[in-house]
């Protein structure tokens, strides 16, 4: 299951950088948000979306997962976020030294994905929900901004979840809700 993921992106890259249809979709993508209102929302949410905000962030939902469903919850989001961060980092660095214009995948997006996961992992649904809410803000903000190409984005999308399918087969499946980890 946590190969599906890294599958799409292998081929969402060769189609974004390697065709000139994709290339061209992806061009033409970013122009249609050319709005200065819009340019200055997405800047200030943009903002937020840094290392120093996802490093609280992920020590606040580290310790969420702990203190509301143990350990396993605790080291599982740990290693989702690390994985995700890292693992842009990576294949950014790699594929941009093979093409210095390419930013695939956005850590942006990756960041703000991984985050949404392991609140999904770790506190209640409603709190979860606003954070999956704050992560397509955050994948709009990126395109608004032009930060990232729409293919970027989807990468960094897919490179969380791939890191979510691997914790997902290491812990076996989620229940249902959190709730009923504790019973």
């Amino acid at each position: 299951m946590s190969s599906i993921p890294i599958v799409l992106m292998v081929a969402l890259y060769c189609f974004a950088v390697g065709t000139e249809a994709g290339r061209r979709l992806d061009a033409t993508a970013l122009t249609a948000f050319d709005n200065e209102r819009l340019d200055r929302l997405a800047e200030a949410v943009m903002r937020w979306i840094n290392p120093i905000t996802a490093s609280i962030a992920g020590v606040a939902l580290v310790l969420a997962g702990h203190r509301r469903v143990g350990g396993r919850t605790a080291v599982a989001v740990a290693v989702l976020l690390a994985g995700s961060v890292l693992s842009a980092m990576a294949l950014e660095a790699g594929l941009g030294a093979l093409d210095p214009l390419a930013f695939f995948p956005s850590g942006h997006a990756t960041v703000a994905t991984a985050i949404v996961l392991a609140a999904a992992m770790a506190i209640d649904s409603p709190v979860a929900a606003a954070a999956v809410a704050a992560a397509a803000a955050a994948g709009v903000a990126i395109l608004l901004a032009s930060a990232h190409s729409p293919s970027d984005v989807l990468a960094g999308f897919l490179l969380a979840g791939r890191h979510r399918c691997r914790g997902v087969r290491r812990r076996g499946p989620a229940p249902a809700s959190v709730g009923e980890l504790s019973r």
